[in-house]
This record gives C-alpha cells, sequence and structure tokens, in this order.
C-alpha cells in the first residue's frame, strides 16, 4: 500500500491543470500526488494507492481564490461555490460557522472528489480578508502532532494485514513553508516510531520518500513539463528509551498526559513502567528479568495506542481558532515508548518468553539458547549483539566458575540464593552495578536449584523492588 501526502491548495489557478512527467511517463493533473496516485495504479493495479489532502483552516481566507470560484461557470465545482459564496460577505457568524465544522467546507473541496481522504489542520498568523482581520492563535507544534497522529493511525489500522507493506510519500510540491516543515517533522517521527515498533520483521517498517516537482513559477505555467522527482527519506532507529525513571517518579508524565483524568493516568503509568522494565532488562543484558515480570499482551497495547492517538486528534480539533498548545515532547515520548513496548512484546512473544511459574523457575539453557546463542540470539534483533558474548561468559562463570566447586556440581532440587555456592556463603548486601555486571545474576537476589541435570533460576520476590528499581534508574 502507498500512501501520499501533500498540503491542499485553494488559492488563484487552483483548478488549473498542470503538465507533469513522472518516471518518465507525461500526465495532465491539478496535484502532482494525482499524477503520483494513477502512476502507482498503473503500474500495480492490485496495490492500493491513496492520497490524502492536508487543509489548513486558514487555507479559504484567499480573496484571490474566492473571487475566482464565484465567477467559475464549471458545474464540477458547484457545491464548493456555494460553500464559498458565504465568505464573499465576511461575518463573525460566517466564521463561527465554518470553524465548527472545517471538515464540512473541504468534504465538497473539488480535489476531494479525486483524493482518498484529507483532514484539517491548525494555522498560525494573521489574515485580513474582505476588510476582516482574522488572526489564528496556534502552536507550530500540534500541527506536527496532528499530521504524526494521522500517518501513525493510518499505519496501525494495516500494521496486521499479513504481507502488507507500506511506502509513505511526502509531497512538498505545494503549501506553505509551515506546514511544509510540519509536515517533514511528522515524517521523521513516524519514520523512528514504525522502526521502534518492527524489530521481529524489519521488512514491516515503511519506505518513506520525498516527492517534490520542478518549481512552477508564475509566467511559468502552461509553459512546459514539470517533472516529479523522488528521494528515500532515512532516518535511523536506534535501541533507545524515549523515557526515564524521571517520568515514573510521581506520576510525572502520566500527569501532564492525562491531566484530571485519573483512570488514563493510572493506565498510561502502569504501561510506562512496564515498558521501562521491559526496556531496560534488554538493554542491561539480564534476561532473568524478562520471565519473572508479567508483561502486557503485545495486541492490547497496539489497542490502547490507537485509542490514545484518536483521542489526541479529537483533542487538537476542538476549538480552530486557536490549538491546545500540547507538549509535543511528552505526547511523542509516550506514542514512541509505547509502540516501542509494543515492538519488544512482539519479540518476546513469537519467542514464547512469558512470566515463569514461580515454584519451577527457567531452564538456564532456555535463556542460553534465546539469548546467548550466536545463531540464535535475541540481541541480535534488537542490534545488541556484544549482548551475546558477554551474556555467555557470565552464564559460564555462573555454572563453572567454582570449578570442582561450581553451582552446577553442587546444585540440589531445593531453592538457595547463588551466595551459598560462592565466597563461602557470606551474605553481601545488593549492589546496582552487581547486579548489572553480572547479566542480572546477582548473588542476592537469584536463586538456583538442580533437576535431571539442569540449572533452574528465579528471582526472590522479596527483594523485587531492590533489582526492577535499579532497572528503571539504569536505562
Amino acid at each position: 500500500m502507498k500512501v501520499i501526502y501533500q498540503i491542499g491548495r485553494f488559492d488563484k489557478g487552483f483548478m488549473k491543470t498542470q503538465e507533469f512527467t513522472f518516471r518518465q511517463e507525461k500526465y495532465t493533473e491539478v496535484l502532482t500526488s494525482f499524477v503520483m496516485k494513477k502512476f502507482f495504479q498503473k503500474k500495480n493495479p492490485q496495490e492500493k494507492s491513496m492520497v490524502v489532502l492536508i487543509f489548513p483552516v486558514s487555507l479559504i481566507l484567499n480573496e484571490n481564490a474566492i473571487e475566482e470560484i464565484i465567477k467559475s461557470e464549471d458545474k464540477a465545482v458547484e457545491r464548493f461555490k456555494e460553500k464559498v459564496e458565504r465568505f464573499k460577505y465576511m461575518t463573525l457568524d460566517t466564521l463561527q460557522e465554518y470553524f465548527t465544522s472545517p471538515h464540512a467546507f473541504y468534504s465538497v473541496h473539488p480535489h476531494c472528489k479525486i483524493a482518498d481522504d484529507f483532514f484539517v489542520v491548525h494555522s498560525l498568523g494573521g489574515y485580513k480578508i474582505f476588510g476582516e482581520y482574522i488572526e489564528f492563535n496556534s502552536d507550530y507544534n500540534d500541527i506536527v502532532l496532528q499530521i504524526f497522529s494521522d500517518m501513525a493511525i493510518r499505519y496501525l489500522n494495516e500494521y496486521n494485514r499479513d504481507n502488507e507493506t507500506m511506502e509513505f510519500y511526502i509531497d512538498i510540491s505545494s503549501g506553505h513553508n509551515i506546514y511544509i516543515s510540519a509536515l517533514l517533522e511528522a515524517a521523521r517521527y513516524f519514520s523512528v516510531f514504525s522502526g521502534l515498533l518492527n524489530w521481529l520483521k524489519k521488512e514491516k517498517r515503511p519506505k518513506i520518500f520525498l516527492a517534490f516537482s520542478d518549481p512552477i513559477l508564475p509566467g511559468t505555467t502552461g509553459m512546459k513539463e514539470y517533472e516529479i522527482h523522488i528521494e528515500e527519506l532515512r532516518f535511523k532507529t536506534f535501541f533507545s528509551s524515549p523515557i526515564g525513571k524521571e517520568e515514573l517518579d510521581n506520576f510525572n508524565l502520566a500527569r501532564r498526559i492525562a491531566g484530571k483524568e485519573k483512570e488514563l493516568k493510572n493506565v498510561l503509568q502502569k504501561l510506562f513502567e512496564k515498558f521501562l522494565i521491559c526496556f531496560s532488562a534488554i538493554k542491561n543484558n539480564t534476561p532473568l528479568v524478562l520471565y519473572y515480570c508479567n508483561f502486557d499482551v503485545r495486541e492490547d497495547v497496539i489497542s490502547f495506542l490507537k485509542n490514545f492517538l484518536e483521542m489526541l486528534k479529537q483533542k487538537l480539533s476542538r476549538s480552530w481558532n486557536s490549538s491546545p498548545g500540547l507538549s509535543k515532547a511528552d505526547y511523542l515520548n509516550t506514542i514512541l515508548s509505547l509502540g516501542f513496548y509494543a515492538g519488544i512484546l512482539e519479540v518476546l512473544e513469537a519467542r514464547g518468553i512469558s512470566k515463569y511459574d514461580y515454584e519451577k523457575g527457567i531452564a538456564l539453557e532456555e535463556i542460553k539458547q534465546l539469548f546467548a546463542s550466536e545463531e540464535n540470539s535475541i540481541y541480535e534483533l534488537f542490534e545488541l549483539g556484544t549482548h551475546v558474548s558477554i551474556l555467555g561468559k557470565e552464564i559460564r562463570n555462573l555454572c563453572y566458575g567454582g570449578k570442582e566447586k561450581s553451582i552446577l556440581n553442587q546444585a540440589t532440587e531445593e531453592w538457595n540464593k547463588v551466595y551459598n555456592f560462592i565466597d563461602e556463603g557470606e551474605l553481601s548486601f545488593f549492589e546496582d552495578r552487581n547486579f548489572l555486571a553480572h547479566a542480572g545474576f546477582e548473588r542476592n537476589v537469584t536463586e538456583v536449584r538442580k533437576k535431571e541435570g539442569k540449572l533452574y533460576l528465579r528471582y526472590d520476590k522479596n527483594l523485587e523492588k531492590k533489582f526492577l528499581d535499579c532497572l528503571k534508574k539504569h536505562v
């Protein structure tokens, strides 16, 4: 599936067609995005290609375009003309009616008959039209969030379809620089989001392309063919958490997002905490933690994420002469964290990693096969290959570090702390650096037993706070 985004037009001459060439084929169209859609459909009729237009709410405030459409005798624009004529006699009532539902206005825009979908975004600045001055008190970052959330929702709605690959085309051939900048910034965040969401199946990370035509300058229209150019945009995805312990403390991030919505605040806090522990366990090479904790189901996280994005879109469109001025950083960190969490859960679920039965523990051999194997390590999926040899060494030390007095030789079917088998069985204090340095097999919190010649591990749940706090601090 191919999705093409372009800023919508309502300016003088917006209905005039131009001659375009795209990949050596000629087309006559009003927008470059329509050219690309035609080309893609021709090349592969089985694959869906769609155009999504983005209309700034201030776009209607253009005297020349209004005059032109009112004079038009084209029956194709008759319904749009009825909407536009009201702006010839600008009043506060007219504006209020428009601000109540700008979507209704643009739904009859002639270009929307060709496009597959559209949405409206906030505007900045002041405009004078037919003697009336109108000012928009909006925030650029809200525009970025509007575009990003649309991309993310559109992607998630197609995400679970078998063999579905997606490409996103960011067409910057039209639009004021404010909206072009917001569109490009949103595309960058979306690329990171989709990367964090897809570690198991990296082929599901959509490709993102920049599209633009040769400049169409005043006085040159109709004089030549304008070529449409395509360049792939590449953004690196790193295994790095968008949030840290400071966002968890006192519900800091959850409270800023949820405000007075107590239920949402509590749900977010639980998700943030589980994500941070899950992420930190992988980053800090402590795989036993992944068997100790009861993490969420990936599909539940995806479902919550969809609802959260829809909630964000609604919050951003409650008023159109101003925007709420949301914290872009807070909302991006929330969405990226949830997407990252879902991406990690997909890997864990695919490899059968889930909370162990506390009485049985987890076989050390399973940890070795799934995490410390050169051929099969989960760490390779997360591009953390150096973890493999480090973990392998710690597993060998755990099993054979005492040579003839090794844990493998001494362990029984009864659960015992690791410290009972080393250093003359002396108890010591839990230290973060020891927990992290020994791949989570810290002597005071790790318990071991042997059954049928195999070692099984578990954590002392009475010391849960110590090692989970350690992981939350070291992300």
